[in-house]
């Protein structure tokens, strides 16, 4: 069986978050493993100010991200989003050394149907390397862009989405969860965090946010 194309943890720290962090970019990003590990990043203006890894936060999710490679089953930046809280963190130069400095070197990325390793696409702009995402539909593989629409503002549909994808596992109390949320946040990335508080389970917390991007997917 052909599988969907991916890449590694490791090059997405070596290439698209060192990229938005020098082009002072504000807003989430959100990157789910298929083996269900869950890292979630928040920039103002280029600074990683907020950081999540698997329920744990701040330094606590930095240790924990150290020598960390897995693949991705979705990763989605959302861009213009303030960050949920500002967590006490490192420089994020230092942030970015760490995580490089620990983490297994990796050539590419392999082909899902010969098996071979090939390297990450290239940046059209910058002629730097970029990482490759299966469509969640077309499963064909795509850069990693940022979603300037859907993420910034919690529309009728969103929250929608959001209410339905909760109460696959909560049942009927994901609709008053939901109505109690709206009031406290302002956009999809505060809602995703706070809602996923809601789920104790670390890989019920990352379905719920994988389907949550899939639907929402331009």
């Amino acid at each position: 069986m052909v599988q969907s194309q991916s890449f590694h943890f490791v090059e997405l720290m070596r290439g698209e978050l060192p990229r938005l962090c020098r082009e002072k970019r504000t807003g989430m990003l959100f990157v789910a493993g298929s083996d269900n590990r869950l890292a979630q990043f928040g920039l103002d203006r280029g600074e990683i100010v907020f950081l999540v890894f698997q329920n744990k936060r701040g330094l606590e999710a930095l240790s924990s991200l150290k020598g960390q490679d897995f693949k991705i089953s979705v990763c989605r930046f959302f861009d213009g989003q303030a960050s949920p809280a500002r967590l006490a963190l490192p420089p994020t130069d230092e942030i970015l050394k760490q995580l490089v400095s620990e983490a297994p070197r990796s050539a590419g990325v392999a082909d899902p149907v010969s098996g071979r390793t090939r390297p990450t696409a290239a940046d059209p702009v910058s002629g730097r390397a970029r990482p490759i995402v299966a469509d969640p539909v077309s499963g064909r593989a795509r850069p990693i862009v940022a979603d300037p629409v859907s993420g910034r503002m919690l529309s009728d549909q969103t929250k929608a989405v959001l209410k339905q994808e909760l109460a696959e596992f909560i049942g009927p109390m994901a609709g008053i969860v939901c109505e109690e949320t709206w009031a406290s946040v302002g956009n999809l990335a505060q809602a995703l965090d706070v809602l996923s508080r809601e789920l104790p389970d670390p890989k019920q917390a990352t379905r719920f946010q994988q389907n949550v991007f899939k639907r929402l997917a331009p």
